[in-house]
């Protein structure tokens, strides 16, 4: 499979559901959602222009464990779809210790003071994200259950 031509074309597609779906938003608001899919869409036109010209062809899921790629996937879609109503902080809280506690007992037996370490290193990563969008760049993340 020509993985660098679906990952392109994935990724435009992508891309352009999220340009037409934009709101109305004031020109500040907008500038970095804009930034990241004009980006996004220009190196993915880029890939599929790449892969045309010199295509490459290599098999799915030939490294890794098929099932924790799954897992991973649908973790993914479930942390985007429960934000709502959990809110950006828990819901990523949960999802991406939860995967990295899965993740990490493959590799090595987990402890209670190894899985504290991971619980902590991913709520310190969380509060730096949501710092930086909340606060440096005023992005509006869901509040949850936390909402006033």
């Amino acid at each position: 499979m020509n993985t660098g031509l679906v990952g392109g074309l994935f990724t435009l597609v992508l891309t352009l559901v999220f340009w037409f779906g934009r709101g109305n938003w004031s020109a500040l608001s907008a500038m970095f959602p804009n930034a990241v899919l004009i980006t996004t869409g220009v190196l993915s036109v880029a890939l599929v222009i790449v892969s045309l010209v010199r295509p490459h062809t290599k098999p799915v899921f030939v490294d890794g464990n098929r099932t924790r790629i799954v897992v991973t996937a649908i973790a993914l879609l479930l942390w985007a779809w429960s934000t709502r109503w959990l809110g950006f902080y828990l819901a990523a809280l949960i999802m991406f210790t939860g995967l990295m506690l899965y993740i990490a007992s493959a590799a090595q037996p987990l402890t209670p003071r190894k899985s504290l370490g991971w619980v902590a290193i991913a709520a310190g990563e969380l509060a730096i994200l949501y710092f930086i969008f909340s606060s440096l760049l005023a992005v509006p993340l869901p509040a949850g259950l936390f909402a006033p």
